[in-house]
C-alpha cells in the first residue's frame, strides 16, 4: 500500500522490471531480469534466435516459428506454464512456473539443453551460442553448455545478481548494486567494462558486443563496432529497455518507439516507420521483433527461414496481466493494456475513463487510482479532494507509479521521484537529490524509493515507525507500503518489515525465504514464493490472510484494506478478505446466455450451466454450420468460437467438408480475469437406424388376427414420429405401396386375410436414417380350403393312373367318397400329409375321357373351414396303338420297273421305350431294315423327316428281279400314353419284263389283206401290257399267257397298190417301244384296177394362219404356181390345204398331213415341201417359204435401208444387269420370252431350253427326219423339242449322263453350260489341269478344260470374289449373256 490505509502489489521482478513496470524479453544473447518475473504476463514475451522466433502466450504455452534445422522450432509437445523463454543459436529455453527449465533445439557436443539435474527456484534465464544461464531467486548464477571460452565458468562467489545476458561465448550478469559483471571471451572487449560503469538497471549481449542500460535512460556499449553496433545515437534518452542482435543494436524507448544501430544488410535495423505502442523487442541474427502494446508482434529483417513470419494469435486471449487493490476497490491491468475496476465507487474510483488504453502499469490509492500508460505519461480517476489525481502538467517518461491514501508518487525513467497531491504528513516531499531510483511504494501518509545500490529511502509519516528504514538494510529487490508499516524483499528471497505492528504486520512468519513478491495492506502482508504460493500474516478479521486451500500458480499480488488479491498464471483472479462492497467480486462469468445452430436445435434443451451440446446429422448433406453464442456477459469476457474470436451474437461459419468422423466445435468463454469455459456442440454423424421393438413378434399358431405393440426407439438424433408408417403384407420384401401411418406405441392389427402376415415398420431418426422392418412370421386363416387335383399322367392315359389332391392347408375328414369320378373307379387313397393325398383312378372305357374332381365340402381344415370344390381333372383314356403304313408299293406288289424308293409313314409320334427320346431324324433310322430273297439287305440310304413322321428309303442302285421285304421292328418305341408299335413287314416284287423275240404267221399275205398271229417270248410278261404296233401304229394288244409267252392277231388292210406292201411290226412294253425287236409281214400288190386313175395332183387351197389372221403369200396362190413366200415373226403357223382331187395325198415333208396342220418355225428361212399325190401316183410339188423374223417388224425384200432402233418388248427386265444383252439375244433370235412382254430373267434354264438356244446361236438347222433317241428317260422330253434334241444330241453338243438318261428337264449348272458352249466351239477347249478361279478346287476334273476355254474366250466369267459356283443354276439371263458373247465370236 501507498497510504496508511491502502495496500498495493509489488511484482518482484528484475531492477529493470521493478522500475519500468513491463517484463522485458530476453534476447538470444541478453537477459534483463535477474528472476523469473512472477509478475502480471501483461503481453506475451518474444525471443530471437539465429534463424528463429519464439513468443510466450498469455495462457504461458510457446509458440515457435522460422528456421528449424536442429529442432529449435519445435516446442515439447504439452508444454505449458511458461513465464519466460530464450533463443540460442540453434536451441531455445523456457522458464516455468515453477521455477524449473525445460531446453530443445541443438545439443551437438556441448549439453546447452541438457538442463542441469535438480536445476530448480530460476528466476530468469538466457541463451547464447552454444551455452545456457540461469539465473535463481538466491541470486546465483548456474551455466551449462559449451565452455571452450570460460563463458560457463560463473566467477566463483557471485551473488546478488538480478539480470543475466548471454552473447557469443561471453555471459553478464547484473548485480543488485547496478554493477556488472562478465566473463568468457574477449577477443573483441566485449567483457572489457567501461570505466565506472555503475546505475545499471539492464544489461544486453550480442555476437561480440555488449550493451548496458542505466537508472537515467541512457545506453552504454562496448566489443566490436564492425557494423557500428556500438556507436550509440548521440542524444538517446528515456530508454526503457535494449537487446542485442548479432550485429546490431535496439533500444526501446519510454514513448514506445524504438531506436536501432549497426548493421542493416537485411534490413534488421530499419524499423518499421509506423511501428508504435512497443512495450518489448528481442533481437536475432539478421532479424529484429517488436511486441506492442495491444499484444501483437510484429518483424522485420532477414526472413530466409520465415523467422519474421509471425502466427497470428499470439496476444490471445486477452487476461489479467497486473492487479491492485485499494480500500474497498479493486483494479486489473488487462493482456489487451485496458483496466477493469469493480468494488466500492464512491468517488468514481471503480469507473475507469472510457478511452483508457495501452497502459503498462496501475495503482490503487483510498478512493483514487492510477494508470501509467505506454507512451510514459499517467491517467488518474476518482476522489481529488487532495488533487491526488491532478497529474503534475509536463509529466512524461514515467515508468513506474504508486498510489497512497490521498497522494500520488511517479518514477522517471531517469530514476527521479515526482510526488502530488496531499502532503499533511510530508509525504509528497521527494528528499532532495534522490536518484538512482529503481522502484517506488506509497502507504497510508508515507512515502518509499528503492535505489539501483539495493538500499531504501523512506519519507512522510514515522508515527508507527514506518519510514524508520532498518539500518544497514540492502540487497533489497522490491519494496512495498502498508497503512503504517513497510517491507522490503531482500535478493536472497527473504522479507524484512518495520513500522506499526499493532495485529502482526510487520511479524514476518518464522523461516519465509524463497519469496519473489510482496505486498502491504492496510494491516496485513501478503509474499508470493517462487512455487507460486501465497503466505499471509497480520490482521484477519474478515478472512484477509486466510489464503484459499490450494492455491498455487500465483504469479502476483496485491494486498487491501481488509481483501487480498492473487493473478495466476492463467491469467484469473482470486480474491478473499472483506467483500461488503464487493471487491472480491472478480467482474465477468464463462457463462452462455444462448446457443443456436442455424442448421437445427440440439438434442439438448439450452441452459447455460450445460456446457456440452450434439447436433445429429447424416454425414454428407452438410458442407458447413452456422453457430451463433450469446455472452451472459459482454462487457468481461471474451468469446471464442473454433478457436477463433467472435463478437458476441455474431455467427461463426464452420466447414464440414470432407468430415468423415463426428465434429466437435469448441464455444469457449473466456472472461479477461476469470476462469474460462467450453461449451462443446458435438455434430455427431448418425448412421445408426432407428431401432423397432415388437411385443408380440410373430405367431406361428394359425388365427384370425395378429396384433403387436410397435415401439419405434433412436437413442442418437431421435426417432421422428412423423416417419413413423406401417403395412401388412404376406412377404418379407418391403412393399412399394400400402403404407399407414401410426404413433408410437400403438398396437397394429391385421383381421383379415390367409397364410403368411408380416407387419412392416418404416422409422425415421431426425436425420433422415430410415429402418424398414419387418416382424416374424404371423400366420392367420380366414378362408375356406381349395383343393387341386393334379396328375403325373398329361392330356391321356392308356392304364391306370395316379392323381394327387392338393388342398391349400391342412384339413381332415377326407375319404374316397368325397371323389367325384366319370368313366373309372378310384382306389389306393393314401394321405401323403395333412394337406396332400394321392389315389389311384382306374379308368373304364377307351376313346372317353377320365374326369376326376372333390366337391365342396369334402373336408375342413383346422379352425373348421370346409373346402371349395376343386378343379376337375380330365385326361383322354387312349388304348390305341400307333401304326404304320407304306408308300411306294402295296405288299406284295410286283413291280415291272424297280422302284427308286419307298416311304414308311408313321400315324403319330412316338418315342423309344429305352431312354424316352422322341423319334427323329438322329435316332430314328434303326427302326427300318430290309431284307432282299430272305436275307440282309442295306443297299439303300434311308432318311426320316419329323414333321410328317416320315422314313423315305433311297435305293443304292437299280434293283435287281427279287423278292424284296421291309421290316418295322415292334414293342421298341411307344406313343404318349405308352401304346407300342408293333412289328410291321411288308414286301414287294420286283420282276423286269424282257421282249426277246418277236415272229408274225404268215409273214405274206395276199393283196386282200388278212390276219396274222404274232408270237412274242420273253420274260417276266405276266401281268404287263404288251402291244404291236404296225408301221408305229398301234395295231393290237398281245394276250399273255405266262411269263414268257404271248400272243396277238392283227389285221393288215387290202393292198389297193400294184406295187408290194411292207409291214413293220414293232412291239411296246408297258408303253416303250422295245428297240430291235421287228418283224416284217408282206401283202401282195393289187392286181391292175379296171379303171382309169386321176392323174390330178394340183393344191386348190393353200392358206398359212398366225394367231388367226392369214398371211399374205406372195404370189397370190393359184393351183398352177409351185412356189410361194410369206413373212412373219410368229414361233408356228396354221397351214390350211387342200388338194383338188378328193383321192389326192397330201404330204408336208414326206408325212401325210390331214387338211389343216401347225408348223413350228425357226428364225429365219423355214423351207416347206408340200407334194400332192395324185390318184394314179403322179406328184406335184410345191415350195413355201416362210421367213420368220426375230422381231415384231417384217422385213421386206426390197432395197435394204437403215435399220430402225430394236424394241425390246419385255417389261421385267427394265432394271435388270443384263437387260441390254437380254435384248440383243432376242433380237438375233437366240432367246425367247415366255410370253409377248415376260423374259423371267432369273428363272432357271432347263438342259433342253439351253441346248435349242445353243442350236439357234449356232445357226444349226433341226434335223427332220425322226430317229431313235438313245436314253431311257426319252418320254419325257417336251414334243416341242424332240427334233432339236434330237440334233443337239447328232452334233455331240448335249450329252447323256452314265445311267442312261438325259435328263431333259433338269436346269443346267454352270459346270455343264461352259462344257456345251466350248464343245459347240468344235475343239477349240484344251487340257486344263486346273482353272484360274478361287473355287477351282469344286469345278469337276471332266469340266475344268471347258471351264476354262469359255472363260479364256470371254464367254464365261465369276460371280463374285472370282467364284466360278460350278454347281450353280443357270438363270435365264445368264444364258441370253453366254450365247450373246458366244454369237459374237463366231460371228
Amino acid at each position: 500500500m501507498l497510504s496508511l490505509r491502502l495496500r498495493k502489489t509489488i511484482n518482484l521482478v528484475l531492477l529493470f522490471v521493478l522500475l519500468f513496470s513491463l517484463t522485458v524479453p530476453f534476447g538470444f544473447r541478453s537477459a534483463y531480469a535477474a528472476h523469473k518475473e512472477f509478475g502480471s504476463r501483461e503481453f506475451v514475451r518474444i525471443a530471437a534466435g539465429e534463424q528463429h522466433s519464439l513468443a510466450l502466450k498469455a495462457d504461458g504455452t510457446v509458440v515457435a516459428w522460422g528456421g528449424n534445422i536442429n529442432g529449435q522450432a519445435t516446442v515439447p509437445v504439452g508444454l505449458s506454464g511458461v513465464i519466460s523463454i530464450a533463443a540460442g543459436w540453434n536451441h531455445s529455453l523456457a522458464l516455468k512456473a515453477d521455477g524449473t527449465v525445460v531446453a530443445w533445439g541443438n545439443n551437438d557436443d556441448s549439453g546447452q539443453t541438457t538442463v542441469p539435474s535438480g536445476l530448480s527456484g530460476v528466476v530468469s534465464i538466457a541463451a547464447g551460442r552454444a551455452h545456457s544461464l540461469a539465473l535463481k531467486s538466491d541470486g546465483t548464477v548456474v551455466a551449462w553448455g559449451n565452455n571452450d571460452k570460460d563463458q560457463a565458468s560463473v566467477p566463483a562467489g557471485l551473488n546478488g545478481v538480478v539480470a543475466i545476458a548471454a552473447g557469443w561465448n561471453h555471459s553478464i550478469a547484473l548485480k543488485s548494486d547496478g554493477t556488472v559483471v562478465a566473463w568468457g571471451e574477449n577477443a573483441f572487449g566485449q567483457m572489457t567494462l567501461p570505466g565506472g560503469l555503475s546505475s545499471v538497471v539492464s544489461v544486453a549481449a550480442g555476437t561480440y558486443h555488449s550493451l548496458a542500460l542505466k537508472a537515467d535512460g541512457t545506453v552504454v556499449a562496448w566489443g566490436v563496432n564492425n557494423e557500428n553496433q556500438i556507436n550509440v545515437p548521440i542524444g538517446l534518452s528515456g530508454v526503457l529497455a535494449i537487446t542485442a542482435g548479432s550485429h546490431h543494436s535496439i533500444a526501446l524507448q519510454s514513448n514506445g518507439k524504438i531506436v536501432a544501430w549497426g548493421e542493416d544488410t537485411y534490413g534488421q535495423s530499419a524499423v518499421p516507420a509506423d511501428l508504435t505502442d512497443v512495450v518489448s523487442t528481442a533481437a536475432g541474427f539478421h532479424h529484429s521483433l517488436a511486441l506492442k502494446s495491444d499484444g501483437t508482434v510484429v518483424g522485420w529483417g532477414d526472413n530466409t527461414y520465415g523467422q519474421t513470419n509471425v502466427p497470428a494469435g499470439l496476444a490471445l486471449p486477452v487476461k489479467g496481466s497486473k492487479i491492485a487493490a485499494g480500500v474497498s476497490n479493486s483494479l486489473a491491468l488487462r493482456s489487451n493494456g485496458t483496466v477493469a475496476a469493480w468494488g466500492l465507487n464512491n468517488y468514481n474510483q471503480s469507473t475507469v475513463p472510457g478511452s483508457l488504453s495501452g497502459v503498462l502499469s496501475i495503482a490503487a490509492g483510498y478512493f483514487h487510482s492510477l494508470a501509467l500508460k505506454s507512451d510514459g505519461t499517467v491517467t488518474g480517476w476518482g476522489l481529488n479532494s487532495q488533487n491526488q489525481i491532478t497529474i503534475p502538467g509536463g509529466l512524461n517518461g514515467v515508468v513506474m507509479v504508486a498510489a497512497g491514501e490521498v497522494h500520488s508518487l511517479a518514477l522517471k525513467s531517469d530514476g527521479t521521484v515526482v510526488a502530488w497531491g496531499s502532503n499533511n504528513s510530508g509525504q509528497r516531499t521527494v528528499p532532495g537529490g534522490l536518484n538512482g531510483v529503481m522502484s517506488i511504494a506509497a502507504g497510508d501518509n508515507h512515502s518509499l524509493a528503492l535505489k539501483s545500490d539495493g538500499t531504501v529511502v523512506a519519507w512522510g509519516d514515522s508515527g508507527q515507525g514506518q519510514t524508520t528504514v532498518p539500518a544497514g538494510l540492502s540487497g533489497v529487490v522490491s519494496i512495498t507500503a502498508g497503512d503504517n508499516h513497510s517491507l522490503a524483499l531482500k535478493s536472497d528471497g527473504t522479507v524484512v518489515a518495520w513500522g506499526s505492528n499493532s495485529v502482526g504486520q510487520t511479524t514476518v512468519p518464522a523461516g519465509l525465504s524463497g519469496v519473489v513478491a510482496i505486498s502491504g495492506g492496510r494491516h496485513h502482508s501478503l509474499a508470493l514464493k517462487s512455487d507460486g504460493t501465497v503466505v499471509a500474516w497480520g490482521f484477519n478479521n474478515v478472512g484477509q490472510t486466510t489464503v484459499p486451500a490450494g492455491l498455487s500458480g500465483v504469479v502476483s499480488i496485491a494486498a487491501g484494506g481488509f481483501h487480498s488479491l492473487a493473478l495466476k498464471s492463467d491469467g484469473t483472479i482470486v480474491a478473499w478478505g472483506e467483500n461488503f462492497n464487493g471487491q472480491g467480486n472478480i467482474p465477468g462469468n464463462a457463462n452462455l446466455s444462448g446457443l443456436v445452430l442455424q442448421e437445427g436445435d440440439f438434442t439438448e434443451s439450452f441452459q447455460s450451466s450445460v456446457t456440452s451440446y450434439t447436433y445429429y446429422y447424416d454425414g454428407h448433406s452438410l458442407s458447413s454450420v452456422h453457430v451463433t453464442p450469446t455472452l451472459s456477459n459482454t462487457n468481461h469476457s471474451a468469446l471464442y468460437v473454433n478457436n477463433e474470436l467472435l463478437t458476441s451474437g455474431s455467427t461463426a461459419t464452420i466447414n464440414l467438408a470432407g468430415a468423415m468422423a463426428n465434429t466437435v466445435i469448441p464455444v469457449r468463454v473466456e472472461p479477461y480475469l476469470r476462469t474460462g469455459q467450453t461449451y462443446t456442440i458435438t455434430l455427431a454423424i448418425d448412421s445408426t437406424l432407428p431401432e423397432v421393438q415388437f411385443d408380440t413378434n410373430g405367431s406361428l399358431s394359425v388365427a384370425t388376427t395378429a396384433a403387436s405393440k410397435v415401439t419405434v426407439i433412436d437413442t442418437e438424433s431421435g426417432m421422428d414420429a412423423a416417419s413413423l408408417q406401417y403395412v401388412w403384407t404376406q412377404s418379407t420384401a418391403v412393399p412399394t405401396s400400402g403404407w399407414l401411418t401410426f404413433s408410437d406405441e400403438d398396437t397394429l392389427s391385421q383381421t383379415s386375410g390367409d397364410g403368411n402376415w408380416y407387419l412392416h415398420i418404416r422409422a425415421a431418426d431426425k436425420v433422415g436414417n430410415v429402418s424398414d422392418v419387418v416382424s416374424n412370421l404371423f400366420v392367420l386363416d380366414n378362408t375356406a380350403p381349395t383343393a387341386t387335383v393334379s396328375s403325373s399322367a398329361s392330356h391321356a392315359v392308356n392304364a391306370a393312373f395316379p392323381v394327387t389332391i392338393t388342398f391349400s392347408e391342412s384339413v381332415s375328414g377326407f375319404t374316397e367318397d368325397d371323389f367325384e369320378v366319370v368313366n373309372g373307379t378310384v382306389s389306393n387313397l393314401v394321405s401323403v400329409s395333412t394337406a396332400t393325398y394321392t389315389a389311384t383312378i382306374t379308368p373304364a372305357t377307351s376313346g372317353q375321357a377320365v374326369t376326376v374332381s372333390v366337391g365342396a365340402g369334402a373336408a375342413v381344415d383346422a379352425v373348421g373351414n370346409n373346402n371349395t370344390a376343386s378343379n376337375t381333372l380330365s385326361l383322354l383314356y387312349d388304348t390305341t396303338k400307333p401304326v404304320v403304313t407304306f408308300g411306294g408299293f402295296t405288299d406284295h406288289q410286283q413291280f415291272a420297273t424297280p422302284p427308286a424308293e419307298f416311304s414308311v409313314t408313321v400315324s403319330e409320334a412316338v418315342y423309344w421305350i429305352a431312354g424316352g427320346a422322341e423319334l427323329n431324324s438322329a435316332n430314328a433310322l434303326p427302326l427300318i431294315s430290309m431284307k432282299k430273297d430272305g436275307q440282309d439287305f442295306s443297299a439303300y440310304a434311308p432318311s426320316y423327316d419329323e414333321p410328317s413322321r416320315t422314313f423315305t428309303v433311297s435305293f443304292n442302285d437299280t434293283l435287281e428281279d427279287g423278292v424284296y421285304e421291309v421290316n418295322v421292328a415292334g414293342n421298341v418305341v411307344e406313343n404318349v400314353y405308352g401304346n407300342t408299335l408293333e412289328g410291321v413287314n411288308g414286301s414287294f416284287i420286283v420282276a423286269v419284263p424282257l421282249v426277246s423275240s418277236i415272229s408274225a404267221s404268215p409273214t405274206s399275205l395276199p393283196s386282200a389283206g388278212g390276219s396274222t398271229t404274232v408270237e412274242i417270248t420273253g420274260t417276266n410278261l405276266t401281268g404287263q401290257t404288251v402291244k404291236v404296233y404296225i408301221d408305229g401304229v398301234e395295231a393290237a394288244i398281245a394276250a399273255v399267257s405266262n411269263d414268257t409267252s404271248a400272243t396277238a392277231i392283227v389285221s393288215l388292210p387290202y393292198n389297193s397298190a400294184q406295187t408290194t406292201k411292207n409291214y413293220m411290226l414293232s412291239i411296246y412294253l408297258n408303253g416303250v417301244e422295245v428297240a430291235g425287236q421287228n418283224s416284217t409281214v408282206t401283202v401282195s400288190a393289187a392286181p391292175q384296177p379296171a379303171v382309169t386313175l386321176s392323174s390330178n395332183a394340183e393344191l386348190a387351197k393353200l392358206n398359212v394362219n398366225t394367231s388367226g389372221k392369214e398371211l399374205g403369200l406372195s404370189p397370190v396362190f393359184t393351183p398352177g404356181t409351185t412356189e410361194y413366200t410369206a413373212q412373219t415373226d410368229a414361233k408356228q403357223v396354221q397351214l390350211q390345204l387342200s388338194a383338188s382331187h378328193p383321192n389326192a395325198i397330201v404330204k408336208l415333208a414326206g408325212e401325210r398331213i390331214n387338211e389343216a396342220t401347225t408348223v413350228p418355225l425357226a428364225v429365219g428361212a423355214n423351207v416347206l415341201e408340200i407334194t400332192i399325190q395324185a390318184e394314179d401316183g403322179s406328184v406335184k410339188t410345191y415350195t413355201l417359204t416362210i421367213n420368220r423374223s426375230a422381231n415384231n417388224e417384217h422385213t421386206e425384200p426390197s432395197e435394204p435401208s437403215e435399220p430402225s432402233a430394236p424394241v425390246c418388248p419385255f417389261t421385267d427386265i427394265e432394271h435388270h444387269w443384263a437387260k441390254p444383252d437380254i435384248c440383243e439375244a432376242a433380237e438375233l433370235g437366240i432367246v425367247e420370252g415366255v410370253s409377248a412382254h415376260s423374259f423371267v430373267p432369273d428363272g432357271h434354264v432347263t438342259r433342253t431350253e439351253f441346248a435349242v438356244m445353243l442350236l439357234r446361236t449356232l445357226q444349226i438347222e433341226i434335223n427332220k427326219e425322226t430317229s431313235t433317241i438313245p436314253f431311257s428317260d426319252k418320254d419325257i422330253i417336251p414334243e416341242w423339242a424332240r427334233l432339236a434334241i434330237q440334233t443337239a444330241v447328232a452334233e455331240g453338243i448335249l450329252d447323256g449322263y452314265s445311267d442312261g438318261t438325259l435328263k431333259p428337264l433338269q436346269t443346267v449348272n454352270r459346270s455343264e453350260m461352259a462344257a456345251m458352249v466350248s464343245k459347240a466351239m468344235e475343239g477349240k477347249a484344251g487340257n486344263m489341269a486346273s482353272t484360274s478361279f478361287a473355287d477351282d478346287a469344286r469345278i469337276p476334273a471332266w469340266a475344268k478344260a471347258y471351264v476354262e476355254a469359255a472363260r479364256g474366250y470371254g464367254i464365261i466369267e465369276g460371280r463374285a470374289g472370282n467364284q466360278f459356283v460350278p454347281d450353280g443354276l443357270t438363270t435365264r439371263a445368264e444364258a441370253a449373256v453366254v450365247l450373246l458373247r458366244l454369237w459374237k465370236i463366231l460371228d
